[in-house]
């Protein structure tokens, strides 16, 4: 019962907003999928024996913080891309401003690209 009631919330959660182009939402779902190898890449690292504590700490943390940013992009598709959800103090049911969207989606593609380009 509780998990056909979490699977509805997380369902209506994540629609996508009537008139949103069918590629924009292909688009929006595989943004997470396209970034999964390279966190999963990333960890195997994590248990070499010359690697140190925080260098573990900061590869976990590293493919976590990816993953969760690629996922905000089913946000430009959904209903919670467009107003804040309730639960969160003074912000809740208010209209999300568009530069809260694209500067952080910015500066994630930024740091994204500046991995790719000087980390190889």
């Amino acid at each position: 019962m509780r998990s056909s009631r979490l699977r509805a919330a997380w369902r209506s959660a994540h629609a996508p907003v009537a008139g949103v182009p069918r590629w924009a939402r292909i688009t929006a779902y595989a943004v997470p999928l396209v970034v999964l190898p390279s966190g999963i890449w990333r960890l195997p690292a994590v248990f070499r024996d010359d690697a140190t504590l925080g260098g573990r700490i900061y590869l976990v943390c590293l493919s976590i913080v990816a993953e969760l940013v690629a996922f905000t992009a089913v946000g430009l598709i959904a209903a919670w891309g467009e107003r804040f959800p309730r639960w969160i103090p003074g912000l809740g049911g208010r209209r999300v401003p568009t530069p809260a969207a694209l500067i952080p989606a910015a500066l994630g593609t930024t740091a994204a690209a500046a991995e790719t380009v000087c980390c190889r």
